[in-house]
């Protein structure tokens, strides 16, 4: 799943996350003749392999949150469950099993 999408303004698009699927990001071809480019990152790869550049990941997700609490970028949460209990991860996969669910299911502890 695509989580976020920035652009620089210069043809350069970023996604950190989960990489997407092929289906995901159908028109992915149509940068080829474009001189664009599009960036993958996988949350913690720097940390994983400790690079020398993993300070970054900290900017990275100051960035991010920035833009959070400024509305440029909006969550895809949609539905909030409270408490990890037996009760609420039923509820959460009855919701998610109906198939309807659109955005993220959060579940709170």
């Amino acid at each position: 799943m695509l989580t976020v999408g920035m652009s620089d303004g210069n043809g350069c698009a970023a996604a950190i996350g989960c990489a997407p699927t092929l289906q995901e990001v159908p028109y992915i071809s149509a940068l080829q003749g474009k001189s664009a480019a599009l960036v993958l990152e996988l949350m913690f790869t720097r940390s994983m392999f400790a690079t020398p550049d993993m300070f970054e990941q900290g900017n990275t997700l100051a960035r991010m949150a920035s833009l959070v609490d400024d509305g440029t970028v909006q969550p895809t949460e949609t539905k909030r469950l409270g408490g990890l209990s037996v009760e609420t991860l039923k509820a959460a996969h009855e919701i998610i099993e109906a198939g309807s669910m659109i955005g993220r299911l959060v579940m709170e502890h």
